[in-house]
This record gives structure tokens, C-alpha cells and sequence, in this order.
């Protein structure tokens, strides 16, 4: 205990020292609290785009007609419906690759050493089994344009073995390291490798029809560039919603009484904000990301109504937001509540000993704020930082006897917690003081402290 106190007063003199020196107080800069999700140099690589905004079934759903779209255009290049094994169809399973491996499903976000190793490596297969016999160009011509990507491939294939082998290596190893994948994640991508072997292969195979290679270029770097589909994709759900008074979907139910919710904006939606589901089932905002496009938001519901996942959700526009702190967390006991809090809390007038308030079964039970710490929390989709508030709980209070009282049990997980008004209560000589920020008057029996105090005398003498 005494080890204990010396570092308490030790870091209290060291952070007064900080807050103090030179005679005038300083601001304690605070420290961010989101940060970038993802794989370490995920955001540097990440491919622009369109995909980045859809899901892996809608990315699925744009690859499938970009593919029947290319079988149309076979049918005009081939005059087949089905895109030959010998070089005239080499460009359509070249884009096959390059948008089912790269664009839309496999990586569509960003290209690692492994990969692109993998994408050299088909691509000098191809080559090499690729036959220049039905090519339109002369033998020559076909023979350069098959060495210059195979010298691209190998280039590919070796950077991505030396991004592999140094990639765990200290000193000017690891510099070489980051150098290869900082390469190959940008050559090495599925529709850059694959994107060129369909021009190339596309010009060898209709090199005698300008007509064929104008159609089938324009038509790639439509995909490409455009994205004509995956644009569509992504509007037509947007168009739909700004049509609706939808303001987001549920993703996710984590038990028993919290609802992980997508919104589609946070020009509405803020901690505290009531929000309706079907079936009537109402909810309240208890946490909510503050730096993503379309906002992540955890909603604290009391009812045990069963609610689905892609449940559209509505603003209720009558209920006025809570002044909310966030909601119960986990390692909350009997005497002591720890609540996870948004960062945004900050923006409140929120304060160490300030109450909060939550419900437990039918009481609303009173708790003073006794620490707060930044803890840490991952998911699939992102690394956030956020606020451990911890409180001490003091009970229901009592007016006539001016006194807390007990409540033996804990609040429901996920239950919202509020952040008590302040008011001060009127002086009254009835009461000797009042509880911190409340109205609540706090008084004394004086015959029994007079009693208790000659009793004390009477015993030590």
C-alpha cells in the first residue's frame, strides 16, 4: 500500500510539474482515437475504385455480368458463343482473371508479394503454351510481344520472391523488402498483368480487323476506368435510400440487447438519437464510429423482439437524443460499471465524479464516475480507440430519509447509460450539504451525532 501511494503522489507531482511549469497552466494534448484499419500498408496499396464500396456478394454479382457482357462481345469477334482455348480467347479469360481474381473478389483491395507471384506465374504460363500459329501478325511480331511479357512476368515473379524472403528481415534487408512489395503491389496487380496480356493477345488474334481492336479496347478500358456496372451497382441502392426515410440497415445482433447497424450518413444520426426498427421495436444510439463515409453505430434496444439482419431502421424525429455516455460493458460487477464510450463523448461536458444513470429491472440506479482509461477494440472491419469509463454505484435515491438506496443486482449488458444533468439545489438549513451536481439534500439526525460523540468520549476516557 505504501509503494502504491508514493507512485500516486509521484506521477500526481510529475503531471502537475507538466500542467504548471512556467508559472501558467498547459493544455495536455489528447491523443487520437481512430486510427486506419487493416493490414499494416493496406491503405498505401488499396486500388481505387468503386469496389470498395460493395460487399462480396454485390462484387460477385458485377463480375458475373461484366462476364456475360465479354461473351456478347465474343460473339461479335468470334462469331461463337463461347470464347475458343486458342489465342482468340485468350483476351476473354485474360479479363476473366483480371476482374474474378483482381477487381472483385480475390483483391480487390490491395496485391500482396503471394499474389502477384501467383499472377506472374500464370501469366508466363500462358505464354508459353499459347500458340502463334492463328495470330494475324507476323511470326516476328508475335514472337516480341511474347518476349517483352515474359521479361515483365519474370521481373514480377522475381521482385515477389524478394519481397517474400527480406520481408521479415531487419537493417537494409527489410529496405529491400519494402521496396519489392511496394513494387509488385503496384505492378504486380491482376488487371495490370492480366489487362496486358488481353491487349496484347487482342491484337495478335484481330490485327487484320482495326474495327475488332477499337471494340474490344474501348470496351476494357470502359471496365476498367468506368466501371459502368459496378457504378450502377453502387448508385441504385443510394438512389433508393435517398428515395426512403430508411437511415441504414442492421448488420449484426451481438446478444442480447445491441443491434450493430450500417447508416448510410451521420448528418442525422448522433449518440444518443432514437431509431425504430420493424415490428415497433425502438432503439437508441449508444456508440457511433465518427470517421468512416457511412458511420457504424451500435444500438441499445430493451425489448426482446427477435430483429434480422438487413432490417431497414428509421430516425424517430419526436424523441429528442439522450444525453448518452455509452453503454454497459463487460466486467461490470455489483459495486462498480464499466461503460464502453464513444470518443465523441469528449465533445460533452462530461467530468470525473459527474453521475450517470442507468436502468436495473425497474429502478433508475445512480452511479459517480470514478476512472477512465482509452482501451482498444478490433473487429473484421475495423481498429478502433476507445473510452473505459468506470463508476462507482451509489443506488436509488431515497427523499424522505435523504439517503442512497441499495440496489442488489447489475444493469442488463449493452444497457445505455446516461449522463445525469447537473443542477444544484437551493440552500436549505435543513441539510447540511448536497450530493455533487443533483439537487439531492443531504441531512442529519443531530441528537444522534450528539448521542454518538458523548458515547465516543465516554470510551476513550
Amino acid at each position: 500500500m505504501t509503494f502504491r501511494r508514493a507512485g500516486f503522489l509521484r506521477d500526481s507531482l510529475r503531471l502537475a510539474k507538466v500542467m504548471y511549469s512556467g508559472g501558467r497552466p498547459r493544455a495536455i494534448r489528447h491523443l487520437p482515437v481512430i486510427r486506419s484499419c487493416g493490414r499494416k500498408g493496406a491503405d498505401d496499396r488499396a486500388q481505387p475504385g468503386k469496389t470498395r464500396d460493395l460487399n462480396q456478394p454485390k462484387r460477385i454479382n458485377v463480375t458475373l455480368l461484366y462476364l456475360a457482357l465479354l461473351l456478347l462481345l465474343n460473339v461479335y469477334l468470334n462469331n461463337w458463343g463461347w470464347p475458343p482455348f486458342g489465342l482468340e480467347g485468350v483476351w476473354y479469360y485474360s479479363a476473366f482473371a483480371a476482374l474474378l481474381i483482381g477487381e472483385y473478389i480475390v483483391e480487390p483491395y490491395f496485391t500482396t508479394p503471394a499474389g502477384a507471384l501467383a499472377n506472374s506465374v500464370a501469366l508466363i504460363l500462358t505464354l508459353t503454351a499459347v500458340s502463334g500459329s492463328s495470330a494475324e501478325v507476323n511470326y516476328q511480331t508475335f514472337s516480341r510481344g511474347r518476349a517483352a511479357l515474359l521479361v515483365f512476368g519474370g521481373a514480377v515473379l522475381a521482385l515477389s520472391l524478394l519481397a517474400a524472403y527480406f520481408n521479415r528481415s531487419g537493417g537494409k534487408s527489410a529496405k529491400i523488402g519494402e521496396f519489392a512489395s511496394s513494387v509488385v503491389g503496384a505492378i504486380g496487380r491482376p488487371k495490370i498483368i492480366f489487362g496486358a496480356l488481353l491487349l496484347a493477345s487482342g491484337f495478335a488474334a484481330f490485327a487484320d480487323s482495326p474495327g475488332k481492336v477499337a471494340i474490344l479496347y474501348l470496351t476494357w478500358f470502359a471496365i476498367v476506368a468506368v466501371d459502368p456496372i459496378g457504378s450502377l451497382v453502387s448508385w441504385l441502392p443510394a438512389a433508393w435510400r435517398a428515395s426512403s426515410e430508411s437511415v441504414g440497415a442492421v448488420e449484426s445482433i451481438e446478444d442480447p440487447g445491441i443491434a450493430l447497424v450500417r447508416l448510410w450518413s451521420s448528418d442525422q444520426i448522433r449518440l444518443g438519437s432514437t431509431l425504430l426498427f420493424d415490428k415497433d421495436v425502438r432503439g437508441v444510439v449508444v456508440d457511433i464510429t465518427s470517421s468512416l463515409s457511412q458511420p457504424l453505430a451500435r444500438v441499445a434496444f430493451d425489448t426482446a423482439a427477435p430483429i434480422s439482419r438487413n432490417t431497414s431502421i428509421r430516425l424517430d424525429e419526436k424523441s429528442p437524443p439522450l444525453n448518452l455516455v455509452g453503454h454497459v460493458g463487460r466486467e461490470s460487477s455489483l459495486d462498480e460499471l464499466v461503460i464502453q464510450a464513444s470518443p465523441v463523448i469528449s465533445q460533452t461536458s462530461i467530468e470525473e465524479s459527474h453521475l450517470l444513470s442507468v436502468r436495473i429491472r425497474e429502478a433508475e440506479c445512480l452511479y459517480q464516475i470514478t476512472g477512465v482509461s482509452v482501451t482498444g477494440e478490433t473487429t473484421e472491419r475495423q481498429t478502433r480507440d476507445l473510452f473505459r469509463v468506470s463508476a462507482r454505484k451509489l443506488g436509488v435515491w431515497d427523499v424522505k430519509s435523504t439517503s442512497f438506496d441499495p440496489v442488489p443486482w447489475v444493469p442488463n449488458p449493452g444497457n445505455a447509460v446516461e449522463l445525469v444533468k447537473i443542477s444544484e439545489g437551493a440552500e436549505d438549513p435543513q441539510f447540511i450539504g448536497f450530493v455533487p451536481g443533483t439537487p439531492y439534500g443531504v441531512s442529519v439526525d443531530i441528537h444522534q451525532i450528539v448521542t454518538h460523540t458523548r458515547r465516543s468520549w465516554a470510551f476513550s476516557g
